[in-house]
């Protein structure tokens, strides 16, 4: 598969199949990260990979955001629920984390977010869904705490697994419309 046809192919995969991925297509989805470009090159990123009962650990920090009061977080944080079923049910979840820099914090997103975007691409090539979860932002302080990740900051979480069931596809804007 070529990178336009991983990027036309390429879906928020929600179902995963109870299949394994293979140790090395994970070192090889990690790989495409570390070549993603970085602002300055400074590849301030770090990536820690969950599976297991390291991988339940994270669900079960993300599912007790809901034995608090969360009157007070917007509603759309009730993803949260759903993005860690997601994650219970992938072979492997990718944290991506950067190394705490105000001065650099705009530029290290961006960086991470192509490196995000590379390893998503690598595992559609190889035909393995993904799903980039966010949700993660709701229970940030307790991640870093039960893995011990100081001075890192929590940018995202996916999720990695062979695909289950069909995928529906979901309707973008036109080209028209995004061009100004």
């Amino acid at each position: 598969m070529n990178v336009t046809e991983a990027i036309e192919t390429r879906h928020s995969c929600r179902h995963f199949s109870k299949e394994h991925i293979a140790d090395e297509a994970v070192k090889k989805i990690i790989d495409a990260a570390r070549l993603a470009p970085s602002a300055h090159n400074r590849q301030n990123w770090a990536f820690l990979i969950l599976e297991g009962e390291r991988k339940d650990r994270l669900v079960s920090i993300m599912r007790s955001l809901f034995d608090e009061d969360i009157s007070s977080l917007p509603s759309f944080c009730r993803t949260s629920r759903v993005s860690a079923s997601v994650i219970a049910s992938s072979s492997h979840t990718v944290l991506c984390l950067r190394k705490k820099d105000d001065m650099w914090k705009t530029e290290d997103l961006l960086s991470c977010g192509a490196a995000i975007e590379n390893m998503i691409l690598t595992a559609t090539g190889m035909g393995i869904g993904s799903l980039w979860i966010r949700d993660t932002f709701w229970t940030e302080e307790k991640i870093i705490e039960e893995f011990h990740l100081d001075g890192y900051e929590l940018v995202s979480a996916i999720a990695f697994g062979w695909p289950a069931g069909e995928h529906r596809p979901v309707k973008k804007k036109s080209l028209e419309e995004i061009i100004l």
